[in-house]
């Protein structure tokens, strides 16, 4: 006995299969179904989940999938005198699943591209801070340091262990102290520092000139600070320069 959706499998009508084999109907998966069928008379027992593929001849349902369940039909004394065979077109839910696997793939593509994104932006990041000239430096909103690139060591003399988990206030020069307070205070309230100029102490216990450039952001203050000592020594001298001709210009000529 068989209905018409099994027949859906191999796309033989009713009566080519009744009093026919597995083998001469759907050759191409007699050997699994003879197994199967070899299996449940030896154990007794049901086998379920079994997929199949459309078997047509024209191949025009190999992308058709059904589930099958195997279970033996027993006389009353116990003996098998035949196979039950239910299938379950699973066709759309292995579509999903081969949809859901291709876009888990896609993702995980898509996290290993950006992964490596990540580390090569990560890898440039680093080599800024380990090799620009200007002082970086990152702080919490009361000040204290966090991190220092090597800049530091090169321009003031400064390790990481001799300011990290510090506050700068002891390297303000004592006349901008104050300034650099109120400059703090205004980062702390949203505002980014543009060209704040400031004296820090060295470690050879001298002073130089920086100018900042600052920015907050989830409460930690991100700032990077460049060395204009040369240039204030410059515009002092040019300064002095125009004092004196100032004052050259103002005196007479001598008359003998």
């Amino acid at each position: 006995m068989i209905n018409q959706h099994l027949t859906e499998i191999c796309g033989l009508p009713i009566a080519n299969h009744i009093g026919r084999t597995v083998r001469e109907t759907v050759p191409q998966v007699a050997e699994q179904v003879e197994s199967i069928v070899q299996a449940i008379l030896r154990t007794g027992e049901s086998i379920t989940g079994i997929e199949i593929n459309g078997q047509r001849p024209d191949g025009s349902n190999r992308d058709r999938v059904w589930i099958t369940y195997w279970h033996p039909l027993k006389d009353e004394s116990g003996r098998i005198v035949g196979i039950n065979v239910a299938a379950e077109e699973i066709t759309e839910r292995k579509r999903i699943e081969a949809d859901l696997a291709a876009s888990q793939e896609e993702l995980r593509s898509i996290n290993i591209a950006l992964a490596e994104r990540v580390a090569i932006q990560a890898q440039e990041r680093d080599r800024i801070w380990n090799l620009a000239q200007d002082l970086f430096v990152v702080s919490n909103s009361s000040g204290s340091i966090l991190n220092i690139n090597p800049a530091w060591r090169t321009a003031l003399g400064w390790s990481p262990e001799d300011l990290v988990g510090k506050t700068a206030e002891w390297l303000l020069h004592p006349e901008d102290r104050e300034r650099s307070f109120a400059e703090l205070a205004n980062l702390s309230a949203g505002r980014k520092t543009l060209h704040f100029e400031n004296r820090l102490k060295s470690k050879d216990g001298s002073y130089r000139w920086l100018s900042w450039f600052a920015v907050q952001d989830r409460g930690l203050n991100y700032a990077t600070g460049r060395d204009i000592t040369d240039l204030k020594r410059a515009e002092e001298q040019l300064h002095i320069l125009r004092r004196d001709w100032q004052t050259l210009r103002g005196r007479r000529p001598w008359v003998q």
